[in-house]
């Protein structure tokens, strides 16, 4: 499984590599398959690290806790980019929120404010000066409010005493108008008969208005109250004199006028209470103000102070200090896994020796080969020294050829988990001089020939549109020769997705 990976190895990625497709055009070491191929095989998550792992894996380069010291590496490298980021945020916040509250402050002071370094009086003087003007009118609103209260209560105070005085006047007029005296006995007794009269007698199981002795003593009774009555009327009459009548009348106007007063004055307690109502409000709102004012100032001084260093943030430190741990964590897991590494080198130097042993078979002493490995540098095979004339595309080609056909001679000495298959699908570039390219045939047949001829234990297909030297052609170490012309020397003997032509005729077209 490649490090920090979901997705393993599978057999498709290995056979990738043995079999590079002509289309990638043997760029380099790593890339072996082009999307124009349509090969079908699954991605990787990282393309080149990736590949270049399983190929030092099949090489036996990689120990096994590299593996998975390398999924930690980038498991911390992870959260150290996320930490630093955060610090930056963090580091940053001070700065904005200075900015968001110097806003919000010159909004409640108005258009006449300034931010900080603007005028000559810094934002916390005109935030001071601001509030002080807020307070002032706060305390002549709470005095105007209380000399409301005061008049309130004293007008309500003067309505109580009015409305006593028009109870006693309305209490004393009734009776004067009326000429009321008190209930006799003979209006009781009489109101009393008279409210039986719809009612059932208990005793004689009849109603009383059909009763003959109560009926008798009603009207005996009625005839007494209306002497009564007469008598009564009599008296009354000759009592009234001028001067009640005088009195009555100054009872009248006095009341006429007390309860126009009162109406005034209630209509001065209603605007007053408005008044009072609307002095408590602006009250309110400016105290809001204030403790808005208040509010944002301490914020903006407290970023303030964050971002001036005068202030510790104790969140930043605590992810500053996370950031210090990954750091030193990845420090020592690179150690580490340098060390695993370098205990690759004695194995990476033989594999140098064999790859240069290569080149120098194919080309000539005045080449050599290398082969650079990690931590330093990623996995690459390298031909020194080009002054013989080979150069750019044609270096290209043969060091990654060189270094497939010296991955497989490794493992057939033993090391790593290489299959001993080879495929090379027309490895020839065009600067790759036709001399050059049959010496390297030549050679790989010669370490055939050298490792048991017909039975050297390695397979190795390779295609090629010029044709090999004869003395490869008529040897025992060529397994098998293919072409596309005659179909009998195709590799089933047949095309297998063979179509019928445009021009073809019925009968041929069957017999296809």
């Amino acid at each position: 499984m490649p490090p920090n990976s979901d997705r393993e190895y599978v057999w498709t990625h290995l056979l990738s590599w043995l079999s590079r497709d002509q289309e990638a055009r043997y760029q380099n070491l790593w890339d072996w398959r082009s999307n124009r191929s349509d090969a079908g095989v699954p991605a990787f998550k990282k393309r080149k690290e990736d590949a270049l792992y399983l190929m030092r894996m099949v090489l036996g380069l990689v120990d096994g806790a590299e593996s998975a010291l390398a999924g930690q590496l980038d498991g911390w490298a992870a959260d150290l980019r996320l930490r630093e980021e955060q610090t930056r945020e963090m580091q940053q916040e001070p700065e904005y929120r200075v900015k968001y509250q110097e806003q919000l402050l010159c909004s409640m002071l108005g258009p006449d404010c300034q931010p900080s370094g603007d005028c000559l009086f810094g934002l916390g003087t005109q935030v001071s000066a601001h509030k002080n003007t807020l307070e002032k009118k706060i305390a002549k609103l709470i005095l105007q409010r209380r000399s409301l209260h005061m008049r309130l209560s004293g007008i309500r105070a003067i309505i109580q005493q009015h409305e006593q005085l028009l109870g006693k006047i309305e209490a004393a007029i009734e009776p004067t108008r009326e000429g009321t005296e008190v209930r006799t006995e003979i209006d009781k007794e009489l109101h009393s008969l008279e409210s039986l009269a719809a009612s059932d007698c208990t005793y004689g199981q009849i109603a009383f208005k059909d009763c003959p002795p109560f009926t008798a003593n009603l009207k005996e009774l009625r005839g007494e109250w209306i002497d009564f009555q007469r008598a009564r009327q009599d008296r009354r009459a000759g009592k009234v004199s001028e001067e009640r009548e005088i009195i009555l009348r100054d009872w009248l106007e006095d009341r006429t006028h007390l309860k126009d007063r009162m109406h005034s004055v209630r209509n001065t307690i209603a605007q007053l209470e408005r008044d009072y109502d609307e002095i408590e409000q602006q009250i309110v709102e400016l105290s809001t103000q204030v403790k808005q004012l208040i509010y944002h100032a301490e914020q903006w001084q407290d970023a303030q102070d964050l971002l001036n260093g005068k202030k510790i943030n104790t969140k930043l430190e605590r992810v500053r200090q996370e950031v210090e741990k990954l750091r030193q964590d990845i420090r020592a897991g690179e150690k580490s896994r340098e060390r695993l590494q370098a205990r690759q080198y004695q194995q990476g130097a033989e594999l140098r020796k064999l790859y240069d042993k290569v080149l120098k078979r194919v080309l000539s002493e005045s080449y050599s080969g290398e082969v650079l490995l990690p931590p330093r540098h990623d996995l690459e095979f390298r031909i020194q020294e080009a002054s013989a004339g080979l150069a750019g595309e044609a270096v290209e080609t043969l060091a990654l050829v060189l270094a497939d056909f010296t991955a497989m001679l490794w493992s057939i000495q033993g090391n790593g988990q290489h299959p001993a298959f080879l495929i090379h699908d027309s490895p020839r570039e065009a600067d790759l001089d036709h001399h050059i390219y049959n010496r390297f045939l030549r050679s790989i047949h010669d370490i055939a020939i050298a490792m048991g001829g017909s039975n050297a234990p390695f397979q190795y297909i390779i295609t090629t549109t010029s044709k090999p030297p004869k003395v490869i052609l008529d040897s025992d170490t060529v397994r098998l020769k293919l072409q596309a012309h005659p179909e009998s020397d195709l590799l089933f003997r047949k095309f297998l997705n063979s179509q019928v032509t445009l021009f073809s005729s019925p009968t041929e077209e069957k017999q296809s």
